[in-house]
């Protein structure tokens, strides 16, 4: 080979090599920055699914306190029913059982239909049964057992807060 010609080809692989290492180090480079977005995001998603974790938790205690204010309610309504003897035998053992109870016996009794919002139907069946043993009672006997329920209502508002 010529002597003339070892300069110019040893410039054009120089240049070459140092060309595909600049390449490689952008690529390197862009790779990086790619991975570093990727995380980014990840720690986005995790942050909004921890978010609504906390916010389910909290509707949970939420609804949970409201259902022991609502058992407080009708007991107590059916306590002052019971004490006037205006309740029957059935209406009375139905007194011992709590919403929060009659929710999880119908729930267990129902568990092939755990997609459906089970909620839908307890409150209405629940409420029924007690609509069927509630009495009248004059203004003067219910309206302290509604101010207490709407006192225990405001507490747990004020405790559970939900955005």
């Amino acid at each position: 080979m010529d002597k003339k010609y070892i300069y110019p080809l040893t410039a054009i692989v120089c240049s070459v090599i140092l060309g595909g290492s600049f390449l490689g180090v952008q690529l390197s480079k862009q790779g990086s920055i790619e991975e570093q977005q990727i995380r980014e995001i990840e720690a986005v998603k995790l942050e909004r699914i921890e978010e609504s974790v906390k916010e389910a938790a909290k509707k949970i205690i939420l609804d949970e306190c409201l259902a022991h204010a609502h058992d407080i309610y009708s007991i107590a309504w059916l306590d002052k029913c019971e004490s006037e003897g205006k309740l029957s035998l059935e209406c009375i053992g139905l007194k011992d059982i709590t919403y929060s109870e009659y929710k999880k016996e119908w729930e267990e009794e129902r568990a092939e239909y755990s997609d459906l919002d089970m909620d839908a139907f307890i409150e209405p069946a629940y409420e029924e049964r007690l609509d069927e043993c509630h009495c009248s009672l004059y203004e003067s006997q219910y309206s302290l057992i509604e101010e207490r329920y709407s006192i225990k209502k405001e507490e747990c508002f004020k405790k559970n807060p939900v955005d």
